[in-house]
């Protein structure tokens, strides 16, 4: 077999399947099948080629070509390439050799290129397959939830999510009660902090004085071993240094004490102002809540009546057009569903509206207990703090007499001891001159503290002054509001009826505008009328005419309907495609405009930034000159004031002495006020008991005078003569004629009379477009109101017992004016058993028709009685007035008692009205047959069986054991009959009193009476003496008045030198603060100036940028322009195709109207004639109405005329009065000032008391020390026996000194730990109070959500009726059918007019209520703020007694260190002592110290415990947080699934349509995916070509012109080389004289298969069986797949 040249074609196998990658795999082996068949078919005929090319189906088919060389590339000369192996004819040049590298290079980019789109196209359609798996999981998903979304599962998961709601409040009421026990238990650990935190410092006071006592055994230590004198005296120098510096501590502490009470003051003005504000900006957020509500609900209706409208119009629209009933039908249960869904909406609302109140009520109940806690524990702070500054002065005052009772022993024991002479003179001499400088502190504090009286006396007479004033003002404040109110009432009254006349004016004037405009009309339609009577006789030859043009019209209309759909198909193809270039160009657009806007703004902000800086150049530069100018100014100032300062000095030695008899007369003037005062008290407090009891007595005797009333003008039936009559005939002869006799008479009685209701009365709301239930006919009749709510099935005793009153007062009465007595009485065993037998009709649950059930009746379970008869009616009454009256009984099974006396009244006036059917049975069994003789216990009482059948049930019950006895004479032989009813006869049967019995009222009233004439004698009399009280006291108060303003004007004469010196350092400060300001200017003019610089390089970089940025969105603009106006010409011919098809649909096929309109020119010729007269009459009428009009229109221009004087009346008088309030306002303001201002000068007296009390204290202690020095000095000489006396008393004092001390500071500390206590208990509840106020109330919130909810549920219903109302105008006439379609549009119209008042109403309250809300908010937010902002002088007080403290601490440290000092000198007897009393006190102190710290310990380990405690307590508040958030979480998630389910047959066709969507994405994928790939075949085999022609030109060039090769084993595969080179030069060898080569190129890896090189050998046939083996493998998994 002749070879030739071979030349072998890759097979490419192409994939195209929408299957799932197990498919993919079956097909790949069904191809690999046919692939290894074909390579076998090659083997056997080797010189022909196979070339596979992509199909539709899975494998591609063979196809068989010729050997001629083909290629896509271009072949350089002497080269012929075909799939992937050149041929080399002709030696190449080196030209040729870099035009086949050219040509290579552009292959390898070209599928360099190509690569990643396949690569890119492969991820699309992995993504795309991927999503339509996950449409296609949720279309199954979809589908499963719509078949699972039944009305039990609805149902039953929205059950959870209520049951799950009803949890969540449960356990945030859990957190509630947490919440109250940790703020218990913090409150107790505060406490405990305050306990802990006192015994440490106790503790450390203690360790101080521990230390003071060990360096006092250390100097006694030193005296005594003779050492230590230098630091005995430097411990003196060291003490004088520390009590210096103690005492400037102190000075400091005074002066933050005071500035602290200012800062405390100014905060509580600052918060009563915002408190004032809160409340006036409370009630306006009220108003503009209430009016947001209104106008929220206004606009809501407004829009769903909208709505409607627009729905309805839709809907005639297509009614008339003959299309839509599918839509309308649609409509229908959409509106059914929607219905459904609103209901339920509305009742969540419901539920969160009220769960929202109660939650605000507890809210307010809070804060109002906080408010009182807070007022509670204000007053405890303030008494603490008083108690506190009580025991630190006692404290103050034992601390002194300790250390002079120290001071007194230490003498005596020197005295004693014979030492310590010098020290006692020295201790005389310093003693003399303590005295000295402390008298001259008490003269001076002395001097201070009447000065200070003086000063305070002249301030409080400036707060009464100003708070006169501002009494007066606000009186003057409030009538001017008044008066505004009553200007503003008639100004809007006035302009009101102003509106009301211009308005009644124009509709005069347009009434005979339009009467006189209907003339010409009118005219028009008699004359049109004559005409129309002839035209209508042409209307039916023309009629028939326009029949058979219909016809052919309505062909046409088919035909065109056809070529519109063909553009309509093209125009959407054009809409899409210009759709995305308006997207992309719309995103270039937008990111342009956003830049724009964003360099505009930078330069804007730049600019502006530039010229802020620039404007303030001017005013840097002169407050600069102006700062230097004012230096020297201030220099002058200070000056000038010095020397005012001394001519001040010289004048004030001159005022001391004209107050002294002024202070007497104003004592005796005190005393007599404080008598009238308390006269006054004492009779105010008498007429206010006095007023207190007058007023109860008229409460009282109202109160009874009204029940009297009531019950004895309560309905009773009272029946007529012939009415007795007939009944008692019918007695006696139980006959037809006279059963209806009666009957007849009865109803003669009852119809219509003041006995009967009559019929129920309706008044039509419009909005709810319901009657409304507003009573009945007959309003004259009285029954007993009690509007208390009965429980259906449990009644209860007391009101069985009301209802069997009322029916027995009833049955009584009628007995009475029958028989002239009456035997019903009620006991508490009738109540027992007719409650026991209702109960037993209850639980029976049979039908009304079912009659008398004899087993409830006889198991009523109450021993010593029996039922002796039973009356019963059905509940009609209580069921009609619960629909009537909205109440849903059946639901919730309650009444009122008010109900249930009408169902008692309706019973027995039933009983006798409707009864001939029983033969008057049911009066027997009320009225009775004969006289009564013997008494029945009677009960009434209600059943109500759980289908809703009610019965009012009336029981006679008699003895148990009652029976008839029968005796006979023996002598006349007649038998008597004699009753016996041991339950009555025994007395066991005890009536109960009624209700309504009036005789111990009326005893009670005349009792009550005689306590009110008593009461307003006691009035009067306590009246008149409080009169004389008010003048006496008012006496009292002036005669005061004048002589302290005297006293005052002399007391309030100022000073001079406190304000010369005032002014001094005012001068200092200005000087000050003008070197400062001089300083700063000279440093603000050079910053500002660096400043505009660098502003001025920002504002060019900022110009820049803007100019780049206009120019960018010109561009984008300009391109967005293009590509809208392209889409919207697009958008515009689909619209117009759509029109045109909509047009032409919506044309009515003629044929019918022709048909019709044949049919109705008859009736139209009759209308024409009726019209004419019609038209003539109108005429008529016409001239008559003009005529009226016009008169109409002469009194509204009078009456408008008059209105208008009226109302610019009015405008004057208010704008008069606007005048006054503002004025009146302003003057308030002011008077508020000065009152604050007043209140804000701070008292003088109680600091120079302090003072006062302090030098008084040091002088006494100073005199005390004196005499107790001379006393020392005096013993010096006396004889032993008195000196030890001396010791042994000074030792006595200094023991109760100690004593005295000790309890002093016990009972400080403790007063401390109170105060402290009520201080954090003060705070805790403010920080809660304002937390509370902070919070948002949520009612109307939910009242909105309320409101909407009810306006979505009465327009659903609306929907639905409208709904109903469209499906029935399907079959209406066409005549009907336009005027539903007019009257719908006109309905529109209102509609969408009323919207738009309404959301301009909307707007305007949103708006206001923002403001309110925001300004409210703002002003609680101040308030919460300064509540929180803790007093500053609490903190002050005690950081100033600490410093107290310190200095008396230092005091003693300076006075033992002195001591030491002059111990140096005693002798070895006396230092061994106070060395022995050194130690003695260091003991003492130590055990003292350990007695602290071991309570420290205790304290701290309750503390430990109250701690765990309060963490177990959190802990277990987060746990239920935890729980509170899990159930939220399922909430949630059942929510999604209750709205799934809902939603599911919704969801199931959007999850429909996502899948056939992502179904054609993935076939759009896998398209661009075959196309890119082939076309990446395409250059894949270019580059195999061009390869091998680069590689065989090379190859050959190398040869000829013996170039060194390449290595090329890795650029193609070597074995196939190999064989293609064999092959072809054995060839060449016979057919070419030139040298030739060939080459076969390298096999890409994208789909490329090389086909078996022929070899001849006898494995071919194995390929071949092999082939064909997994061919049909190949072909059998599809089938067993399928199968």
């Amino acid at each position: 077999m002749d070879l030739g040249q071979i030349r072998f074609k890759f097979m490419w196998v192409k994939m195209k399947s929408r299957k799932s990658k197990k498919n993919k795999k079956i097909t790949l082996a069904l191809a690999a099948g046919v692939a290894l068949t074909s390579f076998s078919t090659l083997s056997v005929k080797a010189d022909e080629q196979v070339d596979v090319k992509p199909t539709d189906n899975t494998v591609a088919e063979e196809k068989h070509l010729q050997n001629s060389p083909t290629t896509s590339i271009t072949q350089v000369e002497g080269v012929e390439v075909s799939n992937g192996t050149a041929l080399v004819t002709k030696t190449p040049t080196q030209e040729v050799v870099g035009q086949a590298k050219e040509i290579k290079d552009q292959a390898d980019k070209a599928v360099e290129t190509q690569t990643p789109v396949v690569e890119k196209a492969k991820e699309q359609e992995a993504t795309t397959s991927g999503a339509e798996s996950s449409a296609k999981q949720a279309l199954e998903q979809a589908e499963q939830k719509k078949k699972a979304a039944t009305p039990e599962a609805i149902e039953g998961t929205t059950n959870a999510i209520d049951a799950s709601k009803k949890e969540v409040t449960n356990q945030t009421q859990k957190i509630d009660s947490l919440k109250e026990q940790q703020n218990q238990v913090q409150e107790k650990k505060d406490a405990q902090e305050t306990v802990v935190k006192d015994a440490t410092e106790a503790a450390d006071k203690q360790a101080e004085k521990v230390a003071g006592a060990e360096k006092k055994v250390q100097n006694a230590q030193n005296v005594l071993n003779g050492t230590g004198a230098d630091k005995v005296i430097k411990e003196e120098t060291d003490a004088k240094k520390d009590l210096e510096a103690k005492k400037a501590i102190v000075k400091g502490a005074k002066k933050a004490l005071g500035q602290a009470q200012s800062a405390d003051a100014a905060k509580a003005r600052n918060l009563d102002d915002a408190k004032e504000l809160e409340a006036g900006q409370k009630n306006t957020f009220d108003q503009a809540t209430d009016a947001l509500s209104n106008a929220t609900k206004a606009n809501n209706e407004a829009t769903s009546k909208r709505n409607v409208a627009k729905q309805n119009k839709d809907n005639a629209q297509a009614v008339l057009d003959g299309t839509g009933t599918t839509a309308i039908l649609d409509e229908r249960k959409n509106a059914q569903s929607d219905l459904a869904t609103k209901e339920a909406t509305l009742q969540d609302a419901t539920k969160v509206l009220d769960d929202a109140k109660k939650t605000d009520a507890k809210k307010k109940e809070d804060i109002a207990g906080l408010e009182k806690a807070k007022t509670d524990a204000e007053k405890q702070s303030a008494s603490t703090a008083k108690t506190l500054q009580d025991a630190t002065d006692e404290a103050n005052e034992t601390s002194s007499k300790l250390d002079v009772a120290q001071q007194n022993k230490d003498n005596a024991q020197a005295v004693l001891d014979g030492t310590g002479t010098k020290a006692i003179f020295d201790e005389r001499d310093d003693a003399e001159s303590d005295l000295a400088t402390k008298k001259s502190e008490f003269e001076d504090a002395t001097t201070n503290l009447e000065n200070a009286k003086r000063a305070d006396a002249k301030r409080a007479e400036k707060i009464a002054g100003a708070t006169t004033a501002l009494n007066q003002a606000n009186a003057t404040f409030e009538q001017a509001e008044g008066d505004l109110l009553d200007a503003q009432t008639a100004a809007n009254q006035a302009s009101d009826e102003l509106k009301n006349k211009k308005k009644a004016e124009k509709t005069a004037q347009e009434t005979l505008n339009t009467s006189k405009g209907k003339v010409a009309g009118v005219t028009k339609e008699r004359n049109d009328a004559k005409s129309d009577l002839a035209t209508k006789e042409n209307t039916l030859t023309n009629a028939t005419a326009n029949l058979e043009h219909a016809k052919g019209k309505d062909a046409e209309k088919a035909e065109q309907l056809r070529l519109l759909d063909e553009a309509k198909t093209q125009a959407e193809d054009e809409e899409a495609k210009t759709k995305r270039a308006e997207t992309k160009a719309q995103g270039g657009a937008n990111l342009a405009s956003a830049k724009l806007q964003e360099t505009t703004a930078d330069e804007k902000n730049a600019k502006d930034s530039l010229a802020s800086s620039e404007n303030r150049l001017p005013g840097v530069t002169e407050e600069r000159d102006n700062a230097k100018a004012d230096l020297a100014t201030k220099q002058s100032k200070k000056e000038d004031a010095e020397r005012k300062l001394e001519n001040a000095k010289k004048t004030d030695a001159q005022k001391r002495s004209d107050i002294q008899n002024l202070k007497t007369l104003k004592g005796q003037q005190e005393d007599t006020k404080r008598e009238t005062a308390q006269e006054l008290l004492d009779a105010t407090t008498d007429a206010g008991n006095a007023e207190k009891a007058k007023n109860e007595a008229d409460k009282a005797v109202d109160t009874l005078e009204k029940q009297i009333s009531a019950i004895k003008n309560l309905t009773i039936p009272q029946l007529p003569q012939n009415v007795i009559a007939a009944y008692k005939t019918y007695l006696n002869d139980a006959s037809e004629s006279n059963k209806h006799a009666l009957n007849n008479a009865i109803q003669a009685w009852y119809k219509g009379g003041k006995y009967d209701f009559g019929k129920p009365q309706f008044v039509w709301n419009p909005e709810t477009k319901k009657n409304v239930f507003t009573g009945w006919d007959n309003k004259n009749i009285v029954l007993p109101i009690d509007d208390s709510l009965v429980d259906l099935d449990n009644i209860t005793d007391e009101q069985i017992k009301a209802l069997s009153h009322y029916y027995v007062l009833m049955a009584n009465s009628l007995q009475d004016q029958v028989w002239g007595t009456h035997n019903f009485v009620v006991t508490k065993e009738s109540i027992q058993g007719v409650k026991k037998i209702a109960q037993n009709y209850a639980k029976e649950n049979k039908p009304y028709n079912s009659g008398h059930s004899h087993t409830a009746l006889n198991n009523h379970g109450v021993d010593n009685i029996r039922y002796n008869g039973e009356v019963m009616s059905p509940t009609f009454s209580l069921e009609l007035s619960g629909s009537l009256e909205g109440r849903n009984i059946q639901e919730t099974r309650k009444a009122t008692m008010s109900q249930l006396y009408r169902e008692v009244y309706d019973a027995v006036l039933a009983f006798m009205t409707n009864d001939i059917h029983a033969n008057f049975g049911h009066m027997k069994g009320m009225v009775g047959d004969k006289k009564p003789t013997t008494s029945k216990a009677v009960g009434g009482n209600i059943s109500y069986t759980k289908d809703n059948e009610g019965r009012m049930h009336f029981i006679k019950f008699t003895g148990k054991n009652a029976h008839y006895i029968v005796s006979q004479d023996p002598q006349t032989g007649k038998d008597t009959t004699v009753y016996v009813d041991e339950y009555f006869d025994n007395g066991i049967a005890k009536p109960l009193p009624t209700p309504f019995d009036t005789s111990k009222m009326e005893k009670d009233l005349v009792q009550t009476k005689k306590t009110q004439v008593s009461a307003i004698a006691t009035h009067n009399n306590a009246q008149r003496r409080l009169s004389a009280a008010k003048r006496a006291d008012e006496t009292a108060k002036s005669n005061l008045a004048t002589t302290t303003n005297r006293l005052n004007t002399l007391l309030n004469t100022q000073d001079l030198t406190p304000n010369a010196e005032r002014v001094l350092n005012t001068a200092k400060s200005e000087l000050s603060q003008a070197e400062l300001r001089n300083t700063n200017a000279k440093t603000a003019y050079a910053n500002l100036t660096k400043e505009i610089n660098n502003k001025r390089a920002t504002h060019k970089e900022a110009e820049k940028a803007l100019s780049k940025a206009k120019i960018a969105n010109k561009v984008a603009q300009e391109s967005l322009e293009k590509a809208t106006t392209e889409h919207n010409n697009a958008v515009d011919r689909l619209n117009s195709i759509k029109d045109a098809i909509k047009r032409t649909k919506a044309i009515k096929d003629l044929t019918p109207d022709a048909q019709a309109k044949f049919n109705t020119a008859q009736a139209e010729h009759q209308a024409a004639e009726k019209r004419l007269a019609r038209a003539e009459k109108a005429l008529t009428d016409l001239n008559n109405e003009i005529k009226a009009n016009s008169e109409a229109l002469d009194t509204a221009k009078s009456e408008l005329r008059q209105a208008e004087q009226t109302d610019k009346d009015a405008q004057a008088t208010l704008k008069e009065a606007i005048s006054v309030k503002n004025n009146a306002s302003t003057a308030l303001d002011n008077a508020k000032d000065a009152l604050y201002k007043a209140n804000a000068i701070k008292e003088l007296t109680p600091d120079a008391q302090t003072t006062f009390d302090q030098a008084q204290l040091a002088y006494n202690t100073a005199k005390t020390r004196l005499e107790n020095a001379e006393t020392a000095v005096n013993n010096l000489n006396a004889d032993l026996a008195v000196k030890r006396q001396a010791l042994a008393d000074a030792i006595e004092a200094l023991k109760d000194a100690e004593k005295a001390n000790t309890t002093a500071q016990t009972k400080k500390a403790n007063a401390e730990k109170a105060h402290t206590k009520a201080t954090s208990t003060l705070s805790n509840i403010q920080n809660t109070l304002a937390s509370l106020l902070a919070i948002k109330d949520l009612t109307p919130d939910a009242e909105a959500k309320f409101d909407q909810a009810t306006v979505e549920y009465k327009a659903a219903q609306t929907r639905l009726e409208n709904a109903e109302t469209a499906v029935k105008n399907l079959n209406a006439g066409l005549q009907e059918k336009r005027k539903a379609l007019a009257d719908a549009v006109q309905t529109l119209k209102d509609a969408e007019t009323l919207a738009k008042a309404t959301q301009a109403e909307l707007e305007v309250a949103e708006a206001t209520y923002k403001k309110a809300d925001e300004e409210l908010t703002a002003t609680r937010k101040v308030i919460a703020e300064l509540e929180a902002t803790k007093d500053l002088t609490p903190d002050a007080q005690e950081a100033y007694d600490e410093a107290l403290e310190a200095e008396k601490l230092a005091e003693k440290r300076l006075a033992d260190a002195k001591v030491a000092v002059e111990n140096l000198t005693a002798d070895v007897k006396t230092k061994q002592e106070a060395l022995e009393q050194a130690q003695a006190e260091l003991a003492q102190e130590e055990k003292a110290l350990e007695a602290l710290k071991a309570k420290q310990a205790e304290e701290e380990k309750v503390l430990a415990t109250i701690q765990a405690q309060l963490d177990d307590l959190k802990a277990q508040e987060k746990a239920v947080r935890a729980e509170i958030a899990k159930i939220e979480d399922s909430i949630k998630e059942m929510e999604k699934l209750l709205d799934s389910l809902i939603h599911a047959s919704e969801n199931y066709e959007v999850a429909k349509d996502e899948y056939e969507k992502a179904l054609e994405t993935h076939r759009l994928a896998l398209q661009t995916l075959e196309a890119e790939q082939a076309k990446l075949n395409t250059l894949l085999q270019n580059q195999l070509d061009a390869k091998a022609q680069y590689e065989a030109v090379l190859l050959a060039y190398q040869k000829a012109y013996n170039k060194p090769q390449e290595s090329l084993n890795h650029r193609h595969d070597s074995k196939v080389s190999n064989i293609e080179h064999k092959l072809v030069t054995d060839k060449l060898r016979t057919t070419l004289s030139n040298p030739a080569y060939i080459y076969v190129g390298n096999k890409p890896k994208y789909g490329v298969n090389t086909t078996l090189p022929n070899t001849g050998s006898s494995e071919n046939m194995l390929m071949v069986v092999l082939g064909t083996i997994l061919s049909g493998i190949g072909l059998a998994l599809p089938l067993r797949r399928r199968d």
